[in-house]
């Protein structure tokens, strides 16, 4: 926890990324004393990626790792540890494979869980299907050759990841929690499922692999809320402008 007897001595203003959390955060800084601070919610932002350039990225991503173009790569970007829920994903990769043979399934990120993850994958026998790809610096190139992308945590905050692979047009799954039910429109930017349920994302994934002009529409409406409401742009000015009312 941060320590906050310099914030209440310090700062003259708080941000958020999330609505919502300024409560959140009031309530944990009520606990320590009571005095007023001022909160201000400034979503995080993401830049646009060329979607003209996203082909020649999807071409090199697939030639790096042996991918056929007819192949769908689902991908999910994170630290593994365990609110991230790596291993519904990992259930969900098996049952998804039990129908669909074309199927590749990305994990990146590293952590404590990578040897559990890895492990898992030779229990259910889809260590051919999924490739652990540790932590990336093109993420961006990576987004441009996946077709859908899949967050599965527990809690979650305003997610960059999400916000990029929506801003790259893919169509995204995620668990019904704050912060990713803010950004995923359920049935129109992407699809929301429960908590822990291996089923409900099972047949999403199907769903969007089946039904191609489905997810093209999913991700181009994506692409859009992000243009409108969470770009670099608007969060670099707004946080600006915040900083010049201070000064």
């Amino acid at each position: 926890m941060m320590d906050m007897v310099p914030v209440k001595a310090l700062t003259d203003e708080e941000i958020a990324v999330l609505e919502g959390q300024e409560d959140r955060i009031m309530k944990m800084l009520a606990q320590i004393d009571r005095f007023m601070l001022k909160i201000k919610v400034i979503k995080n932002g993401v830049q646009f990626p060329d979607l003209h350039l996203g082909h020649v990225y999807n071409e090199c991503i697939r030639k790096e790792f042996d991918i056929k173009d007819d192949e769908v790569i689902i991908a999910t970007i994170g630290r593994l540890v365990p609110v991230k829920n790596h291993f519904v994903f990992l259930e969900a990769a098996k049952c998804v494979l039990d129908k669909v043979l074309n199927a590749k399934f990305f994990i990146i990120g590293d952590g404590v869980l990578f040897n559990q993850l890895k492990n898992r994958t030779r229990e259910l026998d889809i260590e051919e299907k999924v490739i652990f790809m540790g932590w990336r610096n093109d993420i961006k190139k990576l987004l441009s050759a996946i077709d859908i992308y899949v967050i599965c945590s527990l809690v979650e905050g305003l997610n960059i990841s999400v916000l990029e692979a929506m801003a790259a047009a893919k169509p995204v799954i995620g668990t019904s929690v704050k912060g990713i039910s803010e950004i995923v429109l359920h049935n129109k930017t992407g699809i929301l499922v429960p908590l822990n349920h291996t089923e409900s994302l099972t047949k999403a994934i199907l769903k969007l692999i089946d039904d191609k002009r489905l997810s093209t529409r999913m991700g181009l409406k994506g692409r859009q809320l992000i243009q409108e409401r969470y770009s670099a742009q608007e969060m670099a000015e707004t946080t600006l402008e915040l900083y010049e009312k201070l000064c």
